[in-house]
């Protein structure tokens, strides 16, 4: 994560074993303030990291109006292009 300009840009590497990429979401995940809702964003897929193992480099670039530590990347499975439940075990939070 750098921070510039007001901007965070945020890079994360994704590595997949048995999984396509296409059926995830990496996204960047907030908690609530104030009872608004979360923010979840979801990152864009940028480059292919290696040729023999499906990695790849996600990336987003947001506003910085939170704390940097206020962001976890976490990545989701995809169901007919819908994000499953959050309450489900699928979700890989980042520690």
């Amino acid at each position: 994560v750098n921070s510039k300009n007001g901007q965070y840009y945020y890079k994360v590497p994704v590595f997949f074993d048995g999984i396509e990429p296409d059926n995830i979401a990496v996204q960047l995940f907030a908690e609530p303030l104030d009872g608004e809702a979360p923010e979840i964003y979801n990152m864009t897929r940028t480059e292919k990291l290696s040729e023999n193992k499906k990695g790849f480099l996600y990336e987003i670039q947001l506003p910085a109006k939170r704390s940097i530590n206020d962001y976890t990347p976490r990545v989701v499975l995809l169901f007919d292009g819908e994000v499953k439940p959050i309450e489900t075990n699928q979700i890989l939070w980042k520690q």
